[in-house]
């Protein structure tokens, strides 16, 4: 590449960071093949990219290590590769490489999108249903095993039992010692038979027994929120970071088309 030679040293220490297995890269799998030309274009940036002053910290490259062999630590790292130390250090250099290439990408690319204020209102006008929230409850629940115990909790809520105590002395659900309050819960997010035994219920009122296979469950409804959209300034940066990631994937594929165009690549078995 461009006389560069990527060998199979760099292919096995490449694949095993980016895909963080285990497994030898090789073979007619298809997916060997896109990741050699991901390689490529990796190296081809940074040719493209020689002059550049672009610096990656140790500290950098320590957290990114650590990241690959969550929960071992930097210590218990150099422990695993005691007998590797080789290996170890074509990993710690393979990932430089990747920590320079996605802050030359960073700099090249999407540091300089702009995106207009008229961009973001256009988008978040046609992504509306992104920014809508449904109709929203607040419920408590009780479940139980026994469907005849659930119907005789169900009987003493409804002539006045306190919903919570019962919870607290019955159900067998992770938030019963919080009374059996789950929170809010969007309509359209339940399955049809919750959603149709909670949608008509009145704050304070009790829903009928229903099984699931968790059990049998008795609802409260604590408090309803109406559905409503989300203003546009309170997803703003959301809408603003989106787009760029947009921009950002189309430039960057138009620069690597370009450096492949303009390079010299030979596939050599």
């Amino acid at each position: 590449m461009n006389d560069e030679f990527i060998n199979a040293k760099d292919l096995e220490s490449n694949f095993s960071i980016v895909w963080k297995s285990e497994s030898k890269i090789g073979g007619k799998d298809p997916s060997t093949r896109i990741f050699i030309d991901q390689l490529i274009e990796r190296k081809l940036i940074l040719q493209s990219s020689k002059t550049m002053n672009v610096k990656v910290e140790d500290l950098e490259v320590n957290s990114y290590l650590e990241s690959l062999f969550f929960p071992l630590n930097q210590k218990d790292i150099k422990k695993k590769f005691f007998k590797k130390e080789e290996k170890l250090n074509e990993w710690l250099k393979t990932i430089r490489e990747i920590l320079r290439v996605n802050k030359i990408i960073q700099y090249k690319i999407y540091s300089k999108i702009q995106v207009s204020e008229d961009e973001k209102r256009f988008f978040y006008k046609n992504n509306i249903k992104k920014y809508t929230t449904s109709r929203r409850l607040k419920v408590r629940q009780i479940v139980v095993e026994d469907k005849q115990l659930a119907l005789e909790i169900h009987s003493q809520l409804l002539k006045g039992s306190v919903f919570s105590a019962l919870a607290k002395e019955k159900s067998i659900g992770p938030n019963s010692f919080l009374g059996g309050v789950l929170g809010y819960l969007e309509l359209k997010d339940l399955p049809s038979s919750l959603r149709k035994a909670l949608e008509n219920l009145k704050v304070g009122e009790i829903s009928k027994v229903i099984s699931s296979p968790s059990g049998f469950h008795v609802f409260q409804v604590t408090e309803i929120r109406s559905a409503y959209v989300k203003p546009f300034r309170s997803v703003e940066n959301m809408i603003r970071e989106e787009i760029i990631r947009k921009k950002g994937r189309k430039l960057l594929n138009k620069w690597i088309l370009n450096l492949r165009k303009n390079a010299k690549v030979i596939y050599l078995k």
